[in-house]
């Protein structure tokens, strides 16, 4: 979990109850919390998106201290951030999806640059997002979740197009969503209890930040 008020991350080796293995203070107030394994070690790893520049601070491990990754800029103010292993490489790259527009932007490194995937709309405008491989196929695929009904949306195919995991399916209530391997199959499995990564935001208490949904 992190904290957007004070940029504390709280973070579990494992999907349950309990203490935080980890807390460290990363970012700063009101940024957005990414996760990724950016360098292939095979460990995910801390990051925050400043949704006021786009610029991307990013580290090799879960301690305090300065961006292993020179901070770059993706995406544009107001734009929402996430990370998947886009084209099965091993390692984490990024995105960034305009909720305006539905428009997602997907690069297969975490560094600046254009688009490595050609631009594509999915999902509606102001919908929540996760990111899994939901049928173990080496390589992450994306969800939108509709936040009126709680149906969720799932493709592996990185481009415009219907759901091509499963019929569209309601979980949940009230929108929130998340991805996270529970089981450890290599598939993407539902995380509606917050218990790893959630990924439901927007501003809840009229501050004009973008909030994580409690």
């Amino acid at each position: 979990m992190f904290d957007p008020e004070t940029a504390t991350w709280y973070l579990k080796d494992s999907a349950g109850p309990g203490a935080p293995d980890i807390v460290l203070t990363y970012g700063g107030p009101h940024w957005l919390p990414v996760v990724g394994d950016w360098n292939g070690d095979g460990v995910t790893t801390v990051g925050v998106f400043d949704p006021t520049t786009a610029v991307w601070y990013l580290r090799n491990s879960d301690f305090p201290g300065a961006p292993d990754i020179a901070p770059f800029a993706f995406g544009a103010p107001g734009w929402e951030p996430v990370a998947g292993d886009w084209a099965g490489l091993g390692h984490d790259g990024i995105g960034v999806i305009d909720p305006a527009t539905g428009m997602w932007y997907l690069r297969n490194a975490p560094a600046p640059g254009a688009p490595d995937i050609a631009p594509f709309a999915y999902g509606g405008p102001h919908w929540f997002y996760a990111i899994g491989d939901w049928e173990g196929l080496g390589h992450d695929g994306i969800c939108v979740v509709d936040p009126a009904d709680a149906a969720w949306y799932l493709r592996e195919g990185l481009f415009s197009g219907p759901p091509d995991v499963a019929p569209p399916f309601a979980y949940g209530a009230g929108g929130t969503a998340g991805y996270v391997d529970l089981n450890g199959d290599g598939s993407g499995d539902l995380d509606y209890n917050h218990d790893g990564f959630v990924d439901g935001r927007d501003d809840l208490n009229g501050d004009g930040f973008v909030d994580w949904r409690e």
